[in-house]
């Protein structure tokens, strides 16, 4: 797992991929409901690589940097992958995997649930809580903590502790590929 103190030089490589991770935050609504800020919670999500182990999970790494073809073409910019050549971050895969959910969610279609499916995940995993004014210390350790555990597998069977806990399940959502997780998480609540 991939780990920065928090400053802005030690997290982006350029002015560039600064811009990226505000594109970001924009998608995932880090500025919940305008006052509450997120910044640290984002910046620790982006600054930790999405680490798979479980087949076909590398699909969501790869929607995940897929995020800076969209990044680029949105801004008029020549791709960007280039620039930014290295692993997907778990912020990446999260908002690359809210957007699958908010196209299979059925809702009114001028209604986007991204950001909505972004911290409903973010609350599964115990880490929604953690804004700007309480991110120190044994917050920022309990976050990566909580990455660690989703990275490692190592929550419930019923997959609590993870993106997507369900009420019941036959199988055990540690060896389920995220995509199949976020398809019987969908099915038992929406």
């Amino acid at each position: 797992m991939r780990r920065t103190s928090g400053s802005d030089s030690q997290i982006f490589l350029s002015e560039l991929e600064k811009e990226y991770f505000e594109w970001l935050c924009l998608l995932a609504d880090f500025q919940k409901s305008g006052t509450v800020r997120h910044t640290n919670l984002a910046k620790t999500l982006y600054s930790v690589v999405f680490e798979h182990f479980v087949p076909n999970d590398d699909n969501r790494a790869e929607d995940g940097k897929n995020l800076r073809q969209l990044f680029s073409q949105t801004k008029g910019y020549s791709n960007i992958s280039k620039q930014l050549n290295k692993e997907c971050s778990v912020l990446e895969m999260l908002i690359a995997l809210s957007l699958h959910m908010d196209y299979i969610i059925e809702h009114p279609p001028s209604q986007s649930i991204v950001a909505r499916c972004f911290w409903e995940m973010l609350d599964n995993l115990g880490v929604s809580l953690y804004d700007d004014k309480t991110y120190f210390g044994l917050a920022h350790q309990q976050v990566l903590n909580n990455i660690k555990k989703l990275l490692s597998r190592q929550y419930r069977v019923t997959g609590e502790g993870g993106l997507f806990p369900l009420r019941s399940t036959k199988k055990d959502q540690r060896k389920v590929e995220l995509w199949y997780q976020m398809q019987a998480y969908i099915e038992e609540n929406y």
